[in-house]
């Protein structure tokens, strides 16, 4: 029984030897089934050596030597195949424990690159940020160059301006200060030679001031003053031109001495209130304090009688438009100039302006357009106002007293003075260019 389980174990062992030692991940199968082969070698070997031993008491078993044979052939046979199986599994172990060493050294080596490649990636990461920031620190000095660059062309085009400026301006300061140097010699030439010029050229001033009193103003005492202050400036100059100078002076101051001067001060005044008192004359017809009282006298009485109501309509009617409308009767030959109160308006403007224009011809010594603008204005108030009122009897008889006056001046219109220092300054003012 024990020899019929040993062969059915051997017969397994042999029958799962070829699937065993084919496939590399049943080696820990494999080396269980040859514990268990030892295992039955080592039991069998205990049953081989008991057997001598129990031989006296069972001589009848003797015949089972050649048993035991083929159960050492077997046992023998099972080692040899655990031997094989034993050095197939440490080839198979030197294999696996090889291939995991190997496997780690990749692994390993694998690690390595690895690091070296994400190491190599974090530089080459760095180095593109570092390009990056380098093209944006090229572009912004591009940039700059380029903004730079107009700013040097602008600054080129001023510096041009500037120097074009500069140079004129070194020019006109060369030219400038020949100028200068030229009016310094003159000036210093002329100080040398006239010490007194400028009372020469104060004189001539005053002068200049007298005849313009004289030709414009119409003012001789004016230009009197003038010509006494242009000869005390002269004094003790005694040279020919100045010496004839002075003698002009003094002819103009006779002729002007000469002319009689009016009061056209106190007629100016006279104008100004007659302008004024022209608002306060009286139309011819409205005077009469009787005439004014009848203008108001009621010529009919409504009655008392009902009967009477359209005679006492129409006369209220005439009484209420009465007030309004007024009837004034003149002379027959003065029926021609009656006046309506916006033509009363009209006619006291028209007297204001002739008497604005006297005043304007008296500023201007035009003794014809004096006279006549006051007799127009004469003839208007004694057409139009009342001649028995007094303020129109005061007013016809100041307009013919100025109509006498004569304003107008017998004054030279040229000075010889005048003439004279023309003379002398154009002779001086060139001999100081030349």
């Amino acid at each position: 029984m024990q020899e019929s389980k040993d062969q059915n174990q051997a017969n397994q062992a042999a029958a799962q030897e070829p699937a065993a030692a084919t496939p590399a991940d049943s080696a820990a199968a494999l080396e269980a089934q040859a514990q268990e082969l030892l295992q039955s070698a080592d039991t069998q070997r205990a049953q081989s050596n008991q057997a001598p031993q129990d031989a006296p008491a069972a001589p009848a078993q003797q015949p089972a030597a050649p048993e035991d044979a083929s159960t050492l052939k077997q046992l023998q046979r099972v080692r040899s195949r655990c031997s094989f199986l034993s050095l197939c599994c440490l080839v198979l172990a030197a294999a696996v424990i090889g291939g995991g060493v190997y496997c780690y050294q990749e692994l390993s080596l694998l690690k390595q690159a690895q690091s070296a490649v994400d190491s190599k990636a974090a530089a080459l990461d760095a180095a593109q940020s570092s390009l990056t920031q380098a093209q944006q620190q090229a572009a912004a000095l591009i940039q700059t160059n380029q903004t730079l660059q107009q700013s040097s062309a602008q600054l080129m085009q001023a510096q041009s301006a500037l120097a074009a400026k500069v140079e004129a301006l070194t020019k006109a300061q060369a030219s400038e200060r020949v100028t200068a140097t030229k009016l310094q010699e003159q000036l210093a030439q002329y100080a040398a030679r006239d010490p007194s010029a400028w009372r020469v050229a104060e004189s001539y001033f005053e002068v200049a001031e007298a005849y313009r009193q004289t030709a414009f103003a119409r003012n001789p005492t004016a230009a009197i003053w003038n010509l006494q202050q242009a000869d005390r400036l002269l004094v003790n100059i005694e040279e020919e031109d100045i010496l004839a100078v002075r003698e002009a002076i003094a002819a103009d101051l006779s002729a002007l001495s000469a002319v009689k001067v009016p009061d056209l001060t106190g007629v100016s005044l006279r104008l100004e209130q007659l302008y004024r008192d022209t608002a306060k004359l009286v139309l011819a017809g409205m005077s009469d304090p009787k005439q004014r009282a009848a203008a108001f006298e009621k010529q009919h009485e409504p009655t008392e009688n009902i009967a009477d109501w359209k005679n006492n309509l129409v006369t209220s009617a005439k009484e209420f438009s009465s007030r309004f409308i007024e009837i004034r009767r003149r002379a027959p030959d003065a029926a021609a100039e009656f006046l309506s109160p916006q033509q009363e308006t009209y006619l006291r403007e028209n007297i204001r302006t002739r008497l604005l224009l006297a005043k304007l011809a008296l500023t201007q010594g035009a003794q014809a357009n004096f006279a006549a603008n006051l007799h127009e204005a004469a003839r208007l108030v004694d057409t139009y106002f009342d001649k028995e009122n007094a303020l129109t009897e005061a007013m016809l008889n100041a307009l013919a007293q100025l109509s006498a006056v004569t304003i107008e001046l017998d004054m030279p219109r040229v000075l010889q003075s005048h003439q004279r220092f023309e003379k002398l300054a154009a002779a001086r003012i060139h001999g100081l260019q030349g």
